[in-house]
């Protein structure tokens, strides 16, 4: 039997699908993706040989320098070399670093977005936010770094931000929508002036904290339907309640410390190839405090836990495909890229959701990490 693209018998086993994460190694980390994108963009073979590394450092470096892009964008000092050598041996790097990775080689829009979406596995440029709204406006129109420069200094001496604008909860979509109609500097620059900044503003969109309320509340209604009949606004305890519900379905077979807290998967060969953080019950209540971003892992978490309570409460259909399909809608919608089942991650939930029990199987795949790391 093949189940998108890898080979399994009938029904494959917590066993097998371990097996297949670990195989997948390190695969389509942000150094791949940005490797990959050079390759391309400089027509350059990538090698096998220690040299690798080397051909692509001078790419950079010689790209910053005819661009006169520094290696920060505080204008800090920094070896611009040494800099390089860590984008292209990190499986992640900061948002700032894809942006100036943008100027610095010259992207297209396209090209820069995709790098956030598929490198880091991030949304696309947040057009609430008025720093990542300057960098838009330039890959899109093909300015470069010192231009993006003047503006960001016009954007300072107009005291364009924080004035009174649409309200934190309006859609990132309905930003989107508006911030594409801009054409020129002073559309750029009056756009901004309706950002209101907050202290929150810049933790989590409105439609990726949308799709996870949707499913939060969706997923507590199963497990725990009588804690779900108070609103989180109006009682403290809610989320340390649902939150601890929702982590013991999900993870009934990861071990607990002395202070019943998770247990690092990051220590273990699965938890290093996989590296997304876990939806603990301290990550749901960061998130429904507003005190973290809401990433793709959690959407995608929650949306494989919803699909598999939901098929076994109606107990027929095909999981797997509700599972693609609710994902989809829910990445896309929020900006992010996909499901892309080469991801271990997405490998290992898309694989899960085709077994019998799919929550079962994960929490297996899970338990087999920990035993796999105390007998090595």
């Amino acid at each position: 039997m093949s189940v998108d693209g890898f080979c399994f018998s009938p029904d494959p086993d917590a066993v097998q699908i371990y097996q297949r994460i670990l195989g997948m190694g390190e695969v389509f980390r942000f150094n791949e993706e940005l490797k990959e994108l050079i390759a391309g963009k400089f027509s350059v073979e990538p090698s096998s040989g220690p040299d690798d590394i080397a051909v692509f450092v001078d790419i950079i470096i010689r790209s910053f320098g005819d661009r006169q892009v520094p290696a920060h964008f505080d204008l800090a000092q920094g070896s611009l070399r040494k800099l390089s050598k860590n984008w292209l041996t990190q499986r992640s790097v900061s948002r700032d670093t894809v942006l100036l990775l943008g100027f610095g080689l010259g992207l297209s829009l396209d090209e820069a977005e995709t790098l956030l979406t598929k490198g880091l596995g991030d949304t696309r440029l947040n057009p609430k936010d008025p720093f990542e709204t300057l960098c838009w406006y330039c890959f899109k129109n093909g300015l470069e770094y010192h231009e993006f420069s003047r503006l960001r200094q016009a954007v300072k001496q107009s005291n364009a931000l924080g004035k009174d604008g649409f309200v934190p909860n309006d859609s990132t979509e309905k930003f989107r929508s508006l911030r594409d109609q801009i054409t020129s500097e002073a559309e750029l620059i009056e756009f901004i002036r309706t950002i209101s900044v907050i202290h929150d503003w810049r933790a989590q969109s409105y439609s990726a904290r949308k799709a996870f309320m949707q499913m939060y509340m969706a997923c507590g209604a199963i497990l725990a339907p009588d804690e779900t009949r108070i609103s989180p606004d109006t009682d403290g305890d809610y989320a340390a309640r649902c939150a601890a519900t929702v982590e013991k379905e999900l993870y009934s077979a990861t071990p607990k410390d002395e202070n019943y807290n998770l247990k690092p998967l990051k220590n273990t060969r699965l938890g290093r190839i996989l590296n997304v953080p876990r939806l603990s019950r301290q990550r749901m209540r960061d998130i429904l405090n507003l005190q973290t971003r809401i990433n793709r892992a959690d959407l995608l978490t929650l949306s494989f836990l919803l699909t598999s309570l939901t098929f076994v409460l109606s107990d027929g259909g095909s999981l797997k495909s509700g599972f693609i399909e609710h994902a989809d809608a829910n990445l896309i919608r929020c900006g992010m890229c996909a499901l892309d089942r080469r991801r271990p991650y997405d490998a290992l939930l898309t694989l899960c959701t085709d077994t019998v029990d799919p929550l079962e199987t994960f929490n297996d795949v899970t338990d087999l990490a920990y035993k796999d790391m105390a007998v090595s």
